[in-house]
């Protein structure tokens, strides 16, 4: 769990397996570099949360064969009772799951794909979410053989899907047309 006091924290979880040690900001903690950007494409950028890069970034590392899948949330049509949940992706399928989507989402099935799978898999999510991913592949080399690369988002405090449905409906939304 990446809430126990005994797993390892970010600052382990994140050092270098190399002696040289990056920058250090207490802040933000290591770091070799910082960025920000947005992609540039108008019409992807509509479709996007917080610039697209997220999105981009993980389409990129198909494209470019360092991944062959990407876990990510998006909405959940096959369980009426959640409105999003993690998933494995193609390229094709980041398109349908962009935008950030900050909900409560069992991170279980895709785990379970990575596990039965040989293949190379890239996961986005919150930082306590990828976190525990960064723990689990310490501790089994299979997930940290297959795990090639994690993107954190920032954090949106994994609001419940309460959450959503309290905002619909002070804007006048019915919940049961979230999706």
């Amino acid at each position: 769990c990446p809430f126990s006091d005994d797993s390892p924290n970010e600052t382990e979880l994140g050092a270098p397996a190399s002696q040289t040690r990056p920058p250090r900001f207490d802040q933000l903690g290591a770091y070799t570099r910082t960025i920000a950007g947005r992609i540039t494409d108008a019409d992807a950028l509509d479709g996007s949360s917080s610039g697209g890069l997220t999105s981009w970034l993980a389409g990129e590392l198909i494209r470019r064969d360092l991944v062959d899948e990407v876990i990510s949330v998006g909405p959940e049509h096959g369980n009426p009772n959640e409105l999003f949940a993690y998933a494995s992706h193609d390229r094709e399928g980041l398109l349908a799951t962009r935008k950030s989507h900050y909900t409560a989402a069992s991170l279980s099935d895709a785990l379970h794909r990575i596990a039965e799978a040989d293949g190379r898999f890239a996961i986005i999510g919150v930082p306590c979410v990828i976190r525990g991913v960064r723990a689990l592949c310490r501790e089994r080399p299979e997930f940290a053989h297959r795990v090639r690369y994690v993107l954190a988002l920032v954090c949106g405090h994994a609001k419940t899907p309460a959450y959503a449905e309290s905002l619909a409906w002070q804007v006048g939304v019915e919940p049961e047309v979230l999706d």
